[in-house]
């Protein structure tokens, strides 16, 4: 990557946001912020630079199914990357997110490897990373 991106965890579970900023830091990447509930997430989308949020779905409070759909409502916020994070038995949730319009950019179904969330990351970010990419294979040619 040739600028670093900053990524949002958002996960009311400190088990899980410590094991998802584990494998960031696995695949290179430092620049994070973490969020254990849906407000403080959206506090820091609209005062921080945030290139991609790992959004929990299930959270007290505001789920990350309304900080998605608040994220989308908001223009100066609605571009941004958001990759929802859920449990297998959540998947009927993930269904009927996608239905109602709220726009995830991708899904990542917990528990998941770091080969998993890098996937994930390259294919949502990948006009993030595309142009350095390309113009490093052109010159190599």
């Amino acid at each position: 990557m040739s600028k670093q991106m900053n990524i949002l965890i958002v996960d009311d579970a400190e088990y899980t946001r410590t094991m998802t900023l584990s494998m960031l830091h696995a695949i290179n990447i430092h620049n994070i912020t973490e969020a254990d509930n849906g407000e403080t997430a959206l506090y820091i989308l609209k005062t921080k630079e945030i290139d991609l949020v790992l959004l929990d779905v299930v959270m007290p409070g505001i789920s990350g199914i309304e900080v998605l759909k608040e994220v989308r409502a908001d223009s100066k916020i609605a571009s941004k990357k958001v990759i929802l994070v859920t449990a297998a038995a959540d998947a009927k949730t993930i269904l009927l997110a996608r239905r109602q319009a709220t726009r995830a950019d991708a899904i990542i179904v917990k528990p998941f490897s770091v080969t998993t969330l890098k996937e994930k990351i390259d294919f949502v970010m990948k006009d993030y990373e595309f142009n350095a990419d390309v113009a490093v294979a052109w010159i190599k040619q």
